[in-house]
């Protein structure tokens, strides 16, 4: 098994992009505020042989990378690490272009390179990796660290052209370029000085001896350590991928019921029977005048429970105010009134029950578009002598993103809001009264907004508004 992402053991440099670039480092945890000062004692606590060994310091992250080469004639002087780049690349694209955590292979060419960045941006330690094509796939299909790398893919890139991983990784670097590089030996070195005696030399070796015991222990201690601290961070990375994703799951069932429970226009609407009845009895169209006043509009508006009655008169040659209509208001010149008054509906159309499914759902009742606009179209065509009717463009209607989504989530909400329903204006006309058999009102999705009665020299003119609602 592969050890927390020792994939390999050593750096290694590479020519990319034009310049040479340090691979495998093996990062810290971040909480270094400022570059540590004893960067080689450090490094031999961790194992690695300090002349053999680079370092580089991520302030913004307060990371600190080891790259530790297999022999000391191959480490070069010194050299950027390639990391930097992606660390680069994901703050100046921030969500949503790339949401954390963030796992990126690339093909650069010489090899295949895997890095893992936690939810905080920081490089996962042991997850800076490189080989070939085969050794990351191998690496990658252990299955405890497949488990620790599929809890990293909030954003996953996998690209396989070097050419289009450099156009990723070099797109608007910074000039400012951080160097891993050699670690310094101690600021006072020891003096050596000529020993005398068998006695001092034999005393120089147990002491050695002994040195070599502790920096052993120190060595597998370090080791530990360090192994604690990637379990530690995975499991911290991954609580809050899971906390992150229970989130989104109680976001997506509240927006489930939001959308399922949305206010259906046509559920528990008066059918068009229930106001053709209502306002039957209230337009007396034998009787147009009142006291010298000259009814020439009547209109009904159905509310909820109940019905919107309104006239409209005007002034005969001998009518007078006094005489106006009972509830009237008259208009500043005297010569118009309006009356209204609201009344029960004569009775509640129920629609039948064969038109709700087993869930009983108001969405049963909705027919296609297609087959709504067949019916008022052939009927304006088969009435046309007698009934016009005037069908606006059906409109797709999505309901507004709920006060409960967080403002971060809520352009991703709107472009995902469904489709409820889709509605469009129905005007019909005609000089017959639309309870002598106007056709097509007993659809259960067309909700009656307006009827209203112009009287005219030549007799009433009958126009009704609503909205037809379909799939």
């Amino acid at each position: 098994m592969n050890d927390g992402g020792f994939i390999n053991e050593r750096a290694v440099v590479i020519e990319f992009a034009g310049r040479e670039w340090a691979l495998g480092g093996q990062w810290s945890e971040p909480g270094y505020a400022r570059k540590p000062s004893g960067l080689r004692s450090l490094a031999e606590t961790r194992g690695y042989d300090p002349d053999q060994t680079l370092a580089a310091y991520l302030a913004e992250e307060g990371q600190v990378g080891w790259y530790p080469f297999a022999e000391a004639d191959q480490r070069p002087k010194r050299v950027p690490p390639l990391a930097q780049l992606v660390v680069q690349q994901v703050n100046r694209r921030p969500a949503p272009q790339i949401e954390l955590p963030f796992t990126g292979q690339f093909n650069l060419g010489d090899c295949e390179w895997l890095i893992i960045l936690d939810a905080n941006g920081h490089i996962l330690p042991g997850f800076e990796v490189w080989g070939t094509a085969d050794d990351i796939e191998a690496f990658l299909d252990d299955d405890e660290i497949a488990g620790r790398v599929n809890s990293f893919r909030a954003t996953s890139i996998k690209i396989d052209d070097p050419e289009e991983a450099k156009a990723w990784l070099m797109e608007g670097v910074s000039n400012s370029i951080i160097f891993a590089e050699p670690l310094k030996p101690p600021a006072n070195p020891v003096l050596q000085v000529a020993l005398a005696g068998v006695g001092l030399l034999v005393l120089v070796l147990l002491v050695i001896h002994v040195k070599d015991v502790i920096h052993a222990h120190q060595l597998a201690a370090a080791r530990e350590r360090l192994m604690e601290e990637r379990r530690e961070s995975s499991e911290r990375a991954l609580q809050m991928q899971m906390a992150k994703r229970m989130a989104e799951n109680e976001l997506n069932e509240r927006l489930a019921d939001y959308w399922a429970n949305y206010p259906r226009a046509w559920a528990g609407a008066a059918s068009p029977e229930t106001i053709l009845a209502t306002c039957h009895r209230s337009i007396d169209a034998d009787l147009p005048d009142v006291e010298g006043w000259n009814r020439t509009k009547a209109t009904c508006r159905p509310n909820d429970q109940t019905l919107t009655f309104t006239e409209l008169w005007k002034r005969g040659a001998l009518a007078t105010v006094y005489d106006m209509p009972a509830g009237g208001v008259f208009d500043p010149t005297g010569q118009v009134v309006t009356s209204g008054r609201v009344i029960p509906y004569e009775h509640r159309g129920v629609q039948p029950v064969s038109f709700m499914g087993s869930t009983g759902s108001p969405d049963d009742a909705l027919r296609s578009a297609q087959e709504e606009n067949l019916e008022w179209v052939g009927d304006g065509q088969k009435y046309g002598d007698e009934i016009s009717v005037r069908l606006s463009p059906m409109a797709a209607f999505r309901p507004p993103v709920p006060a409960f989504v967080p403002q971060r989530d809520e352009k991703a909400v709107e472009e995902e809001t469904p489709v409820l329903w889709e509605q469009e204006a129905v005007t019909i006309k005609s000089s017959l009264a639309p309870w002598d058999g106007w056709p097509h009102l007993s659809s259960t999705t067309f909700v009656v907004t307006s009827l209203s009665a112009e009287y005219t020299p030549s007799g009433i003119e009958w126009t009704m508004i609503g909205e037809q609602y379909a799939r």
